[in-house]
């Protein structure tokens, strides 16, 4: 088995776990359901199935059209942010001179957006971040670039969202920004269909003191995992990743590359809680041993939802017991804060 990982970037909402995967290109293609059999104490043979056929598209993105584009600020009136979305190579957004520009764009609707193509003018930004917002209020980055020419450049982030900025932070010696169209690249969920149906499972428990009892931090039903930690003094121990270990079983019938995205929704209450994912269950115990752990989130804002992409790169098979384990480190640092209500779940999408 090869397992290589990488973080990608934070974005935001909602997928769903798998106790069987199947992944598969854009024809897309169903893995039927399997009778397994086995000898029971008794001696009398027990069957079970599997979980029912799962079909996963890997979607194509596409275009997403921007319903409105403003500006920190624009050079003058022919040159304001609606030019930027016009389609139109004669036209362009610029800036005034001040180092720190912003254009934002509105989708209108929630889009998994995958990348940006970014037709730069003379004036181009050497160093800016791209930027998702669930409200158009509060902004966290997923993306980190310069352009080094004028001309169109592509950068790739993942991340669910309805506004996009992309903020520059280091202009040229023009002193402005001036961007001639931006494309927002992405999918819609309707045109993906991910339903990875399956159940968590609780491990290992690495907190203190023993009698503590850890369940009460804790509800796994089927895919969704609800934890909660109010106040009660324990520590977590052991080498990281630490704290709650849940794992769940997969099944990739094809070697290729894989988007693993995990979601995180806290309901209520400041947090901060990280969580880190891998897959396991290698044909050797030394493969198994070195697969790496992936820190994939942390959350630290109350009332929030957010997630993380890591990119798995996956040889098949994986296996007699492959899985997917999440564990989940809980804040003991003010134990007075807490979390509530997370629901944990994946989306496991084949890449190519």
């Amino acid at each position: 088995m090869k397992i290589v990982g990488r973080v990608l970037s934070r974005l935001t909402l909602v997928g769903l776990g798998a106790v069987a995967l199947a992944a598969v290109a854009c024809g897309s293609e169903v893995i039927g359901s399997e009778e397994l059999a086995g000898a029971d104490a008794l001696g009398e043979v027990a069957s079970e199935l599997r979980a029912a056929p799962v079909t996963l598209t890997a979607c194509s993105p596409q275009p997403q059209p921007v319903v409105v584009a403003s500006a920190s600020s624009q050079q003058a009136a022919k040159f304001s942010a609606e030019f930027a979305i016009d389609g139109s190579s004669s036209t362009r957004w610029s800036s005034n001179t001040n180092p720190d520009q912003t254009l934002l764009l509105d989708l209108g609707k929630l889009v998994n957006v995958s990348a940006l193509n970014i037709n730069w003018e003379t004036a181009f930004s050497k160093a800016y971040r791209v930027e998702w917002s669930s409200d158009g209020q509060i902004w966290d980055p997923f993306i980190f670039a310069g352009a080094t020419r004028p001309g169109v450049q592509r950068v790739s982030g993942f991340a669910r969202t309805r506004y996009v900025r992309i903020h520059s932070t280091e202009p040229t010696n023009w002193r402005s920004v001036s961007i001639i169209d931006v494309q927002v690249i992405g999918t819609l969920d309707e045109g993906c269909p991910n339903l990875l149906a399956g159940a968590w499972a609780l491990s290992e428990e690495n907190v203190e003191p023993p009698t503590f009892d850890v369940s009460s931090l804790y509800r796994v039903t089927d895919n969704r995992i609800d934890f909660r930690y109010q106040g009660k003094p324990f520590t977590v121990v052991g080498a990281p990743p630490l704290g709650l270990h849940f794992t769940q079983p997969v099944e990739v019938v094809q070697g290729g590359r894989y988007r693993l995205r995990l979601d995180v929704t806290n309901v209520g209450g400041a947090t901060t809680t990280m969580f880190h994912a891998r897959l396991s269950g290698g044909p050797s115990a030394t493969e198994q041993d070195t697969t790496p752990w992936l820190t994939i989130w942390t959350l630290s804002r109350p009332g929030g939802t957010g997630s993380s992409i890591i990119e798995l790169e996956v040889s098949t098979p994986l296996g007699a017991a492959p899985q997917l384990e999440l564990v989940s480190t809980p804040n003991t640092v003010y134990p007075g804060v807490g979390v509530q209500d997370f629901n944990v779940l994946a989306t496991f999408t084949k890449v190519n």
